[in-house]
């Protein structure tokens, strides 16, 4: 254990394995899709970067290419299907639908009550194949990723200074305003 201070990051992802725990999958997909937006903005320096707020894709899929393990248990996934599959499930409510996706329908399979897992699966179809993926490999190959880049950014002087406004729970409040009053901010 170290003596570090936890990064502003762990609130949400403690919030992903609580919704997992408590059988939110969607939610904690979701929040799983949506972590390399928020590490790859969290790089960003707001004084000098001149892209439009919305150019946000190359940022992603660069930070999936970089944190993710795509490749080894991601079932092939590349950079540009999370990419497509975070619009679709944050954006439209499906994992499908993506006219450049190269998969039909990306399915998340549940965990098994016994406890076994399953492995990532690809079936071939018409036209285009179907994604099978266990969601507990998914949410922890994402969270791991995002322990990476935490350590990774540790140094990093934008990504500290951009943390400090990153949403969480502050028990204290949000001065002045909401000053001694738990808030979410």
């Amino acid at each position: 254990m170290t003596d570090a201070p936890e990064s502003p990051l762990h609130y949400i992802l403690k919030e992903v394995v609580r919704a997992f725990d408590n059988r939110l999958y969607y939610a904690a997909i979701g929040l799983c899709l949506a972590i390399p937006d928020i590490c790859a903005g969290l790089e960003r320096d707001p004084q000098n970067d001149t892209r439009k707020f919305w150019d946000v894709q190359g940022g992603c899929t660069k930070w999936c290419a970089d944190y993710l393990p795509l490749t080894e248990t991601g079932g092939n996934l590349t950079p540009e299907d999370i990419w497509a599959l975070r619009g679709g499930v944050i954006h439209r409510g499906q994992t499908f639908g993506h006219p450049k996706s190269r998969y039909r329908r990306v399915v998340f399979i549940l965990p098994h009550p016994e406890g076994t897992q399953a492995q990532f699966i690809f079936k071939d179809s018409e036209p285009l194949p179907v994604c099978a993926m266990s969601v507990d490999v998914f949410c922890q190959d994402v969270l791991n990723g995002a322990q990476k880049w935490i350590e990774a950014t540790k140094d990093n002087a934008i990504v500290q200074r951009n943390l400090e406004g990153l949403v969480r729970v502050r028990p204290e409040g949000y001065p002045p305003a909401f000053a001694g009053h738990m808030v979410i901010a």
